[in-house]
């Protein structure tokens, strides 16, 4: 199949499309058949080397998280999920094992690629909505997961001011629209070039 790898540590520019085996699943485990990927900020940093003596990854090493796609194949002891389903989700690359213990995200092959391989027993993969189109559930998951902590967090109230900083990016103009739901009264700030975007999705 063909996959987006990094060879070695470096920038983008190094990453090659390449062939690579198909990954099968073991026990609790689901193949799903890619359709959309999207990329994060953390996927460009752990190939470029920044973490490789927290995280040292193995080549090649298939970069994505974010994804949406359908299942394709599933090992053994998987009861949630069929062959057929259309799911999306987050996952991480394998050599973030012992780092992601306390969430238990999924952990991944890569999921720019043809095919890619979930741990099936997690809270970070889920069944994609039919109201929810393919190319957005893929760009969902990282945001939405920050922006659901943040407002957990935050826990603001209505009539309370929040600001959020640099608003145009994936996690800010999900979090707009939220607090505005919320009824807060929401600064944000962008180029004059984008006010009215953030307007339109609820600041002030």
């Amino acid at each position: 199949m063909k996959a987006v790898v990094a060879n070695e540590y470096g920038p983008p520019e190094r990453y090659t499309v390449a062939d690579v085996p198909v990954p099968r699943p073991g026990p609790g485990q689901i193949q799903v058949r890619i359709t959309a990927a999207s990329i994060n900020p953390a996927e460009i940093r752990l190939p470029s080397g920044a973490f490789r003596d927290a995280v040292p990854l193995e080549f090649p090493h298939v970069l994505g998280n974010d994804f949406a796609g359908t299942v394709s194949e599933v090992g053994a002891g998987v009861t949630d999920y069929q062959v057929g389903d259309e799911i999306f989700g987050q996952a991480v690359p394998r050599a973030l094992r012992a780092m992601a213990g306390a969430t238990r995200p999924s952990l991944s092959t890569g999921s720019l690629a043809e095919y890619a391989v979930f741990e099936a027993d997690t809270p970070f993969l889920a069944h994609r909505p039919a109201g929810l189109g393919i190319e957005q559930a893929a760009a969902l998951p990282t945001v939405g997961l920050t922006v659901r902590a943040l407002m957990a967090t935050a826990n603001v109230q209505p009539d309370e001011t929040a600001l959020v900083i640099g608003a145009t990016g994936g996690v800010g103009t999900a979090l707009v629209p939220l607090l505005a739901a919320a009824k807060a009264r929401v600064i944000a700030t962008t180029t004059a070039a984008d006010a009215e975007i953030l307007r339109d999705l609820g600041a002030n």
